[in-house]
């Protein structure tokens, strides 16, 4: 049977946030202030470094993000900052500059989270095979209940989570455009 260690890849908050991100900001001061980077090489607390290997049927293809260095990252923002200017008050805070930000540096999200998808299927299906090979009588071949009863299951469970995702990705949108239409509504 498969084992979780060497069937999935277990990703920490550090490198789920590099993979899922444009750019990586290096030189800028972390939010707790200790003058780090937050890229210290030290293993998350609780990870496995045999979880480092990665079965090659697991592909992770989403570029590397852009690195940028504290004054090419307020360069980045400053021209962000004057694209959405207009809609607010002198002297006031422009919430769309948060929103420009987060939806550019979250343009691999829906990658990410299909190749999520499409791993997490595979995984599903190998661990299906595993299992009616241990419990399947010696007379019953595993492929044939696995064709005739398994297979539709996990098909229908992978078109749900698809449609799922799909819903996910039209709320995204839509929360973007509501936000937008509340803006220019509501006097700041």
């Amino acid at each position: 049977m498969l084992s979780p260690s060497k069937s999935a890849r277990l990703w920490s908050t550090k490198e789920m946030s590099e993979i899922g991100h444009k750019y990586k900001f290096e030189g800028l001061v972390s939010l707790e202030g200790d003058g780090s980077d937050g890229d210290a090489d030290t293993p998350a607390s609780g990870v496995n470094s045999d979880q480092d290997e990665v079965e090659p049927e697991l592909d992770w293809t989403l570029p590397v993000p852009e690195v940028l260095c504290q004054s090419k990252a307020l360069s980045w923002v400053k021209t962000v900052l004057i694209c959405t200017r207009g809609r607010e008050l002198p002297g006031n805070f422009n919430p769309l500059l948060i929103v420009e930000l987060f939806w550019e540096q979250s343009e691999n999200w829906q990658e990410l989270a299909e190749d999520h998808l499409q791993d997490v299927s595979k995984l599903c299906s190998n661990f299906v095979i595993d299992l009616l090979r241990d419990i399947c009588p010696a007379d019953v071949p595993p492929p044939r209940v696995q064709a005739s009863v398994v297979e539709e299951s996990l098909k229908s469970r992978m078109e749900a989570g698809e449609a799922e995702l799909k819903k996910l990705l039209q709320d995204r949108k839509r929360w973007y455009q509501l936000l937008i239409w509340r803006i220019e509504i509501e006097p700041g």
